[in-house]
């Protein structure tokens, strides 16, 4: 059995998300909008218990636009379902070189007027505190931002902040929104429950600009196993579509279209997982049966119907995260 070391072959990362993906529009997370004033100082509490912190004038307008109020889209990710039903690949390149990702959060945000999208004027900043369990702050985190052309994520800051929550903040930060509509799923995640985390810890990034950003630690310890795959369904019909794995314990999804699995599909030696595809009807195929992988280069894996599911839930359900 060939073993890799994750920095990933090259040829592995540039077609990762290359495959067809069969995942319902209606699956993915939503943005919650906020109206919120072009020129005062604003302070939002998102319903995670995450805050973000606008400081005055902090969008580039010209004094010619009159705005007063513009609406501020925000939404985090936080889980491998919500990594995989909103299609997000977790690798990045870092001094040329390609690695696996695992997210401890993710937040994209978006500022507009009317159909216009806003920057953040070059003297401001925004900062975002994602909320989270004390338990589940991890020093090791860093910042990366999404490279929306590439495809992939790249490194930002390493300057994170933990912190807890400070009940001075509502002084120091005057004006409320304007107003919200707060697109909540409530699909029985505990992050999604309004209001539910209150006395939390915070991952806090500075960021400079609008976009879609991930507080990661980079998987360097972990040791792959190459396999020559093939992946049929019970009456040995081969599938086309793109098969996902995900890890016990580590908050990450990842992707393998039919155009690796000849010489680019790996798993985690010695790692629990789940293995699955959906199909492009929507049916839910999974493996049921792990085999023992030591020693082999090449197997078959056949995964088993378990229908279509009709939300998010039905499909946690039928895939076990």
């Amino acid at each position: 059995m060939k073993k890799i070391f994750i920095a990933i072959s090259v040829f592995f990362l540039l077609h990762q998300n290359s495959g067809a993906q069969n995942i319902p529009e209606a699956y993915k997370t939503k943005f919650t909008k906020y109206r919120i004033s072009s020129k005062n100082c604003t302070m939002i509490t998102h319903f995670t218990g995450s805050q973000l912190f606008i400081p005055e004038k902090a969008f580039l307008l010209n004094d010619s636009d009159n705005i007063d109020s513009l609406n501020l889209y925000y939404k985090e990710i936080r889980t491998p379902l919500e990594i995989l039903v909103n299609e997000i690949p977790m690798t990045a390149k870092i001094s040329g070189r390609d690695y696996f990702l695992e997210s401890n959060g993710m937040f994209e945000v978006w500022a507009k007027s009317g159909d216009d999208t806003i920057a953040v004027h070059e003297d401001k900043s925004i900062v975002v505190r994602l909320a989270t369990k004390p338990n589940e702050v991890d020093v090791r985190m860093e910042g990366f931002r999404f490279n929306y052309d590439q495809h992939y994520w790249e490194s930002f800051t390493n300057r994170l902040k933990f912190s807890s929550i400070n009940k001075e903040d509502d002084d120091l930060w005057g004006s409320s929104p304007i107003e919200n509509d707060v697109y909540i799923e409530v699909e029985g995640r505990e992050w999604a429950k309004k209001d539910s985390i209150r006395e939390v810890a915070f991952q806090e990034m500075e960021i400079f600009d609008f976009g879609f950003y991930n507080y990661d630690r980079i998987l360097v310890r972990e040791t792959f196993v190459s396999i020559k795959a093939d992946f049929t369904n019970e009456k040995n019909k081969k599938f086309n579509d793109t098969v996902y794995v995900v890890y016990e314990g580590i908050k990450s999804v990842f992707y393998y279209p039919p155009s690796v699995w000849e010489d680019g599909f790996s798993v985690i030696k010695n790692r629990p997982y789940k293995l699955f595809l959906i199909d492009e009807e929507g049916v839910v195929y999974t493996l049921k049966t792990f085999p023992d992988l030591e020693g082999i280069t090449t197997h078959a894996f056949v995964l088993s119907n378990d229908g279509i599911a009709k939300d998010r839930i039905e499909l946690a359900n039928k895939i076990g995260i």
